[in-house]
């Protein structure tokens, strides 16, 4: 009977998490597309996309298979797993962060010049490594059923974003 009230309280988090990351989302469009020209508005739609196309590749290759094995294993595996998989991730999210710095930065972007680029590379690879980081930690709470640490851990993610934003 224990097992239902956890199973509740661990569906309302994970609800209320995803809701929480939804309205943010939605919060920075809309405010983007009060403060931005259309054209900037567009490159962080097309941004905005490649990023989670970005993170994608690292789920498929790190995070899913890491779900995939690490569930049925008992404690010291999963933690060899999780330290064999967060090289593998650290490793990926860089590669990827890179690769996305070079692109903004070596191709041409329409309304951006040539000295903004690299800072606008620059800024769109950390978010790119930064997510990732984030959603490896989310994994590893997914796979320990810690449901309260991802939620604390995307409300301060929630958090930090509305204060940068607020500078």
């Amino acid at each position: 009977m224990k097992r239902l009230p956890k199973f509740l309280s661990a569906s309302i988090l994970s609800i209320l998490d995803q809701g929480m990351l939804s309205a943010l989302n939605f919060g920075i469009g809309l405010l983007l597309i009060r403060l931005v020209s259309k054209e900037e508005y567009g490159l962080y739609g097309q941004l905005y996309s490649l990023a989670l196309f970005m993170g994608l590749l690292l789920d498929s290759w790190i995070g899913g298979p890491l779900t995939t094995v690490a569930a049925s294993q008992n404690n010291a595996t999963q933690h060899a797993l999780f330290h064999h998989y967060w090289r593998k991730q650290l490793v990926l999210a860089s590669a990827l962060s890179s690769l996305c710095f070079s692109a903004i930065w070596l191709l041409p972007l329409p309304h951006i010049d040539s000295g903004s680029a690299w800072i606008l590379g620059l800024g769109f690879a950390a978010y790119v490594f930064c997510n990732g980081i984030r959603e490896y930690s989310r994994s590893l709470g997914f796979i320990e059923n810690d449901m309260q640490t991802v939620f604390q851990q995307d409300l301060l993610y929630t958090f930090s974003i509305c204060a940068a934003l607020l500078l």
